[in-house]
């Protein structure tokens, strides 16, 4: 989407946004339900049940199958046991494994009865197979476990530097708007006065005076615009008021230029948000409201902030026209701070952004960010 000529552009360099994307799109890969079976934590009871059950029925069908060479279906419980409760346990298992198709062995269940040194041959061949395969299996289990301790790890230092550079992104912008406030401002409101005072002196209606008039007026707009661009680079009023009733207020002064009817609703009670967050999630919501009244045509908005112990959710609801959300978020889209640029620096932050457009019901942004201290260690 394009960016609002209300908004500024980040003053951090552009590898913070680069940072950004490479985390979000490596924070929204889910894992596939074949992984998270094989790496699922199921009870130590339900797994020794399951493992006594499949030993049950290999020597079920060893006993059933006759001269049919199903023995090495007996590793399967040892195996299932070593995998998710580890060696120990493996080496318990296989003890009663290898009881039982010794017991087979002897019984002549595979169609031929072996002799006592025979079966005691093979009882020992299978321990040291079995040996092997829980230590092999366990050795893996263990260097995966090892890997996702290091990509938490990794991800949990990338969440911290992605807070860091926003946070360097509103110093800037805090410094820059203080600049204009107390620089250009200040200049601009002297030069007013000045002016005006010129004006008195004047005659009215003369060639003078309407020049004067005029230059009063295009300083009158350049100091309007002044406290746009400063409110939008750093509102004061998030850090004295909050999200909320800076969120009314800009609704109000959006309102007022757009004709739109923005409504701001909010549900439970609110949390507290480090500035860096708070910070974005109200530009983000500035954005939002642009693109609607932009790019949607929209009439009406509204806003729904629902807080709750370890989140927030911001709804935001448009009557416009709507849009593809496929397109607008495809990873080769130019990124300003629209809708992608949205999804990624959420994503830094552990939230996400759901879009839902179609041209009969205009568009749904819903932002979720969670309330955690974890994220701002």
């Amino acid at each position: 989407m394009q960016q609002s000529t209300l908004n500024s552009t980040p003053v951090a360099p552009e590898h913070s946004d680069h940072l950004r994307r490479d985390f979000s799109e490596m924070s929204e890969r889910k894992p596939s339900f074949f992984h998270r079976f094989l790496f699922a934590r199921p009870p130590v009871l339900v797994v020794f049940i399951i493992a006594i059950f499949l030993l049950a029925s290999v020597l079920y069908l060893d006993k059933n199958t006759g001269p049919f060479a199903i023995s090495y279906f007996y590793a399967m419980p040892v195996l299932l046991m070593a995998w998710y409760l580890g060696r120990k346990a493996g080496f318990l298992m296989m003890v009663i494994t290898m009881l039982t198709w010794y017991s087979a062995d002897r019984l002549g269940y595979s169609g031929v009865t072996l002799p006592l040194k025979y079966a005691i041959a093979n009882a020992i061949t299978r321990v040291v197979l079995l040996s092997i395969a829980v230590l092999i299996l366990c050795a893996f289990k263990d260097l995966n476990t090892q890997l996702e301790k290091m990509v938490e790890e990794r991800t949990k230092s990338l969440r911290r530097l992605a807070t860091q550079l926003s946070e360097a992104e509103d110093i800037q912008r805090r410094r820059l708007a203080h600049d204009i406030h107390d620089g250009f401002s200040q200049m601009l409101s002297a030069l007013k006065l000045s002016l005006a005072a010129s004006l008195s002196e004047s005659r009215q209606d003369s060639p003078q005076w309407n020049r004067i008039k005029s230059s009063i007026d295009i300083v009158s707009d350049l100091i309007n615009n002044a406290r746009t661009l400063t409110f939008d680079l750093h509102p004061a009023m998030l850090e004295h008021l909050g999200l909320t009733p800076t969120l009314r207020h800009h609704a109000k002064q959006f309102t007022q230029q757009t004709g739109i009817d923005v409504t701001i609703n909010e549900e439970d009670v609110s949390q507290s948000l480090p500035p860096v967050i708070t910070n974005y999630i109200f530009r983000a919501v500035k954005e939002l409201l642009n693109n609607s009244a932009k790019h949607g045509h929209a009439k009406q908005i509204i806003v729904s902030l629902y807080w709750s112990p370890a989140s927030l959710r911001i709804v935001v609801d448009d009557d416009g026209s709507g849009f593809e959300p496929g397109v607008v978020l495809a990873p080769d889209v130019t990124r300003g701070l629209g809708l992608a640029s949205i999804q990624e620096r959420l994503g830094s932050f552990g939230g996400n952004v759901r879009i839902e457009s179609n041209t009969q019901t205009g568009t749904r942004a819903v932002l979720e960010v969670p309330v955690t201290q974890e994220q701002h260690a």
